[in-house]
């Protein structure tokens, strides 16, 4: 019985040494390589670059294509907070070696004397104030108040929104016209990809 118990023992001791030269190769050649397997074969690791990124802006484009992006880097922020009856705008200028990628935006208005209803839009530009594509917007219905402290648009930021610009464009956040007495405001947060 002893006997068999070690024939086995060696045998499994045998098939592990054949399993592990024959992984072996693989897994070295995965480290020397920068690869890491994706359920069907190993890959080769891309750095988050420009080179990585899709060619041109828009909300039809991938972000993470071929890049695995774990931290976005520092973050910068732009704010704009003008008089009332003023759109507010806060912009970037542009970077000629890097894309501009906005994460977080935040924006309000609130009336300041009588306001008379308005439609307006809040929208992301690849682009300077005005110009550029618009990346992403949202409308709003400003209804009529009698008095100064009515709160025409509620304080709302989303974050994640990881919008990539156009290398060596400007990156902008608006509103689309200012309403009298009713003072807007807008703020974002960006990184930059070289």
């Amino acid at each position: 019985m002893r006997r068999v118990l070690r024939i086995a023992l060696c045998s499994a001791a045998i098939l592990g040494l054949v399993a592990i030269g024959v992984l072996l190769p693989t897994f070295k050649a995965a480290a020397e390589n920068l690869a890491a397997f994706d359920g069907s074969i190993y890959a080769a690791l891309r750095v988050a670059s420009l080179a990585n990124f899709p060619a041109t802006a828009g909300n039809t484009t991938s972000v993470s294509a071929g890049a695995e992006l774990i931290e976005k880097g520092p973050r910068l922020s732009a704010l704009n907070a003008p008089a009332a009856g003023t759109a507010a705008s806060a912009s970037v200028a542009a970077n000629a070696t890097a894309r501009h990628v906005i994460d977080c935006i935040d924006f309000s208005s609130v009336s300041s004397g009588a306001v008379t209803a308005a439609n307006v839009t809040l929208v992301i530009r690849d682009g300077a104030s005005g110009a550029g594509t618009i990346l992403w917007q949202k409308n709003f219905a400003i209804a009529t108040a009698a008095a100064a402290s009515v709160q025409e648009i509620n304080q709302q930021g989303f974050c994640g929104l990881n919008l990539v610009g156009s290398t060596n464009t400007a990156m902008t956040v608006e509103f689309s016209a200012g309403v009298a007495n009713a003072p807007q405001t807008v703020n974002f947060s960006y990184y930059n990809v070289q």
